[in-house]
């Protein structure tokens, strides 16, 4: 059995494609998911380059919106199961982001390495966690666990930056 945490595809008020958890609540806004990915975008940031996590992928309208505002960021999208990112309703979205170097996949099991691996705060910019309401609400068991495994990595990553400053 594959895991998964989506259910069904319905339509928006808009026309558009929003995936709904098995709960049947929805991911995105059922009137206007692309008006609602521009507002997830309203950030304070000093800086056009940022390394963006983010949770939930779907359809993407988040994502896409991070993209267009913030064009040289990179955005890890993270999901509960590496399933849902090949889940064939999202292959069309998955193939897309996955063309953009600046995309990293991850799941809660592998988040802190590939922090790690991929977010270099002198070239990346700033740190910014934004989650999607909807996923850390079907998903709130997780909430500790992803902030315990940031806070370990984004330590790791400052260590390390701190000795080859040093040297």
């Amino acid at each position: 059995m594959t895991k998964t945490i989506y259910g069904n595809i319905i339509k928006s008020k808009t026309n558009n494609d929003v995936s709904q958890f098995l709960n049947s609540k929805p991911v995105f806004s059922i009137y206007n998911p692309e008006n609602e990915a521009e507002n997830f975008c309203k950030i304070i940031t000093h800086s056009e380059k940022n390394f963006f996590v983010t949770t939930g992928m779907a359809q993407a309208y988040h994502i896409f919106a991070l993209q267009k505002h913030f064009p040289d960021s990179k955005i890890l999208i993270l999901e509960k199961y590496i399933e849902d990112f090949y889940k064939n309703e999202f292959s069309k979205t998955y193939n897309k982001l996955k063309q953009n170097s600046n995309i990293i996949f991850s799941t809660v099991d592998t988040l802190e390495q590939d922090l790690i691996d991929n977010y270099l705060p002198a070239t990346d910019g700033d740190f910014i966690y934004r989650s999607l309401r909807s996923w850390i609400a079907q998903n709130n068991d997780l909430e500790k666990i992803i902030n315990t495994k940031i806070n370990n990595a984004l330590k790791i990553i400052k260590d390390d930056y701190s000795v080859q400053s040093h040297l």
